[in-house]
């Protein structure tokens, strides 16, 4: 789930749009609501918005440094 997350953060989408893609993606692939209800209590299958949300400014933080930082300011040109 975790490479699953940084890749689509690499294709520009926020830690909301990707908590909506996936909850999204579960409803649409699950057959039953019990299977449903297993998964969505699953942190393993289902992470949390705080989780999505840490990895979200972990990763720009790496990828542009600083909100303020010169990568920052390239990457707006």
């Amino acid at each position: 789930m975790h490479e699953r997350y940084l890749e689509l953060f690499k294709n520009e989408h926020s830690f909301i749009s990707i908590i909506y893609f996936y909850k999204d993606e579960l409803y649409l692939s699950i057959e039953n609501d019990q299977e449903l209800l297993e998964l969505l209590v699953d942190q393993d299958n289902n992470s949390d918005y705080s989780y999505v949300f840490r990895l979200f400014q972990e990763f720009y933080k790496n990828t542009l440094r600083d909100y303020n930082g010169k990568k920052m300011f390239e990457c707006l040109i």
